[in-house]
């Protein structure tokens, strides 16, 4: 794999050396049929390519220690019995006496006068790459032999340039390695541009064979493990035609019903386990989570600039685990977030002000609560309009994302190659989806950010998360250090940007289906609206201070995120190992997806689970069940150390929300634009994050003493 990644970047800084390949090729394969191994031997130019990507960036610096068995002497120096031998193979490949200029790219240094392979040159650098006497690797001509055709299958279609960054600039490729063990390069070129109509045929051809021999081999070792039941896969595409695109969460939960709660499902390349229950979940995901800690790498995530944000990020990396920290400290704990309650307080009560104007426009209004909510904190801004330049990158950005995430839309989360096919060759979805939301992204992800600085620079800024990390970075490095500087801001960047993004669809959403929900259930309505009468009174609105003493109000937002969840399905987990659960298969790489609809559907954990039955987190003194609510918040927030590390803010955010709406409003459907009654629905649409249909718009003041209240909120804040 180094070894390929390392060819691609020699042929993108050395283009006559591509050009000289291109012509052998053009010579012995012709334009009209991609290479077979019987063409290897006719091209020398091609093997001592190969060579020279073994010697120019050796894949494994150190060869692997040999132990001397007896004791020995070699040029007058003693060897001790059970010394260790450590051959280093990048100095031995970097030899100026042995490889003149050892650090540019010649495979000319291998050709004789006669344009065939000098023997000698091509047996040392092999013995270097694969090692020393009785210890060669043994698969040595089998990876040369594999090496070869993916090189000439490379250069027969495609000329390979270093390609544009995610922002379109110029890529600036440099040869540099990275690790110890095993080197990888660095940078990898992007710009693989087909050499013609012709090769690009042959590409299509190339890639739908090696789709199906991979599916073929991917099937064949699933016959040797004991994987969990579940529904019977077809040859080849397994069970993708199975799966409906639509609430597909409700589907996975009929057939647990006959293979169980720890199902097997069969897509394209992938194992995926379907986790349908919280024991299952929490037995993997919690009690095993340095095994099912890491994320599936999604291509498409890196081509729209996503796949270094805390979400989406592996584990190990020590950046997820820096920006988790950062996160963890602003937004995670009681005492950072109780200093951003006088700010959520306001919006609310401002919240209440726009309804009372407009209660046509409920929807808009949430939405532009929680969006102001979290944009206040996050950067020190409120947002007035949904129009506002930071709603209008962000929600475009998520409407990408929201794309990308579809499974099995993009062939490119298979074929990782296709990610470098050009987004004007036809049928390059994934290359043009990303190259139409990346201006979204960088300018959610810099803007906002960027301002703040710039306020901070002329003494206007707001504090705010972004302005604290700011000063942080500054009063860190000063001007001594510009790059690691950089760095911290990069990160700074992208944890604002979750905070933002991550926060904004999901939250927006409960808020809405909590209106659904009040409209539907008056019942629940009425005895949270008894409550608040008795704990807040007629004469004030609700305090954070409040919250303790309102248990029938926080079961209501707990029975919310239960009765309609908003992510059916929770971000998949992957297995860093191979693993065994109840007697069966865990192979390492498989991906665990928790059902969360099904988890807070189980009839077994609550009853009626269709119906909206705040009292079921209620005990018996009437106070909240911990371990209900506990077993709630792990479902919608994520489990193990993938938790969503802001769900305390969140959960702040819709306790003030909910009680300060009930406290002043009677919540009813209302009428649509035509004058006839708003059907209200359970049924949510959508697919990474669903929503109701329709949004309760008939908010009337549930007395003048409410509505009193309201106006004195306007005087309060100049609205």
């Amino acid at each position: 794999m180094s070894s390929a990644q390392f060819f691609l970047v020699a042929m993108a800084l050395y283009p006559e050396v591509q050009r000289k390949a291109h012509i052998e090729l053009d010579r012995v394969v012709g334009p009209a049929r991609l290479p077979e191994y019987a063409d290897l031997e006719h091209m020398p130019y091609l093997h001592a390519i190969l060579l020279e990507t073994l010697r120019w960036f050796p894949v494994g610096p150190f060869g692997d220690p040999h132990v001397n068995s007896v004791e020995d002497e070699y040029e007058g120096y003693h060897i001790p019995k059970g010394t260790l031998l450590v051959p280093n193979v990048w100095a031995i490949q970097h030899n100026p006496e042995e490889f003149p200029e050892p650090y540019s790219f010649i495979p000319e240094r291998y050709m004789n006068k006669d344009g065939g392979i000098d023997q000698d040159a091509d047996e040392r650098v092999q013995a270097v790459a694969f090692g020393f006497g009785r210890r060669v690797c043994p698969g040595q001509y089998f990876a040369l032999e594999a090496l070869a055709i993916y090189m000439a299958s490379i250069l027969q279609v495609f000329d390979i340039t270093p390609g544009t960054d995610i922002a379109g600039e110029p890529v600036e490729l440099v040869a540099e390695m990275e690790g110890a063990l095993i080197s990888t390069a660095r940078m990898v070129p992007t710009g693989l541009k087909p050499r013609s109509g012709t090769a690009l045929s042959l590409m299509r051809f190339l890639v739908a064979v090696v789709a199906a021999v991979l599916l073929v081999i991917t099937q064949l070792r699933s016959r040797k493990l004991r994987l969990p039941p579940g529904p019977k896969p077809w040859p080849i595409i397994g069970n993708t035609l199975q799966v409906p695109t639509v609430r597909p969460w409700e589907t996975y939960r009929e057939w647990a019903k006959t293979y169980g709660p720890f199902m097997f499902v069969q897509l394209p390349m992938q194992k995926a386990m379907i986790l349908g229950s919280f024991k299952v979940a929490n037995d993997l995901l919690v009690k095993r989570s340095q095994t099912y800690s890491e994320r599936p790498q999604s291509v498409m995530m890196k081509l729209l600039g996503w796949d270094e944000v805390l979400s989406i990020m592996s584990a190990s990396d020590p950046r997820w685990q820096e920006q988790r920290r950062i996160f963890h400290q602003h937004f995670g704990q009681g005492f950072s977030i109780s200093k951003y309650r006088p700010m959520q307080l306001q919006l609310a009560r401002m919240f209440l002000t726009w309804i009372l104007k407009s209660p046509k426009d409920t929807r808009k209004y949430v939405r532009q609560l929680i969006t102001s909510d979290i944009v206040s904190i996050t950067y020190g801004k409120i947002i007035t309009t949904l129009d506002d330049d930071y709603v209008i990158a962000s929600e475009t950005a998520a409407q990408g994302i929201s794309e990308a995430s579809i499974p099995g839309k993009y062939w490119v989360e298979l074929f990782p190659v296709l990610q470098y096919i050009p987004s004007w060759v036809p049928g390059a979805a994934a290359p043009k989806l990303a190259k139409k939301y990346i201006p979204y992204v960088m300018r959610m992800r810099n803007k906002p950010y960027n301002d703040v600085k710039v306020a901070i620079e002329n003494g206007t800024a707001v504090p705010c998360v972004a302005a604290s990390l700011i000063e942080e970075i500054q009063e860190k490095y000063g001007k001594d250090d510009v790059e690691a500087m950089q760095r911290d801001e990069e990160t700074a960047k992208l944890v604002t940007t979750v905070a933002y993004l991550g926060g904004t669809d999901t939250t927006t959403t409960v808020a809405e289906v909590f209106m659904v929900a009040m409209a539907m259930c008056p019942g629940a309505q009425r005895k949270a609206q008894t409550e608040l009468d008795r704990i807040v009174g007629a004469s004030r609105l609700p305090e954070f201070s409040d919250w303790e003493n309102l248990p029938f109000v926080h079961a209501v937002v707990l029975e919310t995120l239960r009765w309609l969840p908003v992510a059916p399905f929770g971000i998949p987990h992957n297995a860093v190992s191979d693993d065994s659960y109840e007697g069966y298969d865990i192979p390492k790489g498989s991906m665990l997806i928790p059902n969360r609809w099904a988890m807070l559907h189980n009839p077994e954990d609550y009853p009626e689970p269709s119906s909206f039955k705040p009292e079921r987190f209620l005990g018996r003194d009437g106070k909240i069940i911990q371990k209900e609510e506990d077993q709630v918040l792990t479902i919608v927030f994520g489990f193990g150390r993938r938790g969503c590390p802001g769900n305390k803010f969140a959960m702040e955010s819709l306790y003030i929300y909910a009680a300060s709406t009930l406290h002043v409003f009677c919540i009813m459907a209302g009428l649509d634009a035509a004058g006839k009654p708003i059907e209200l629905s359970s049924n949510m649409v959508g697919a990474l994050v669903t929503g109701p249909r329709e949004v309760p718009c008939g908010l009337t003041p549930r007395s003048d003493a409410a509505a009193q209240l309201i106006k004195e909120v306007e005087m309060m804040y100049h609205l």
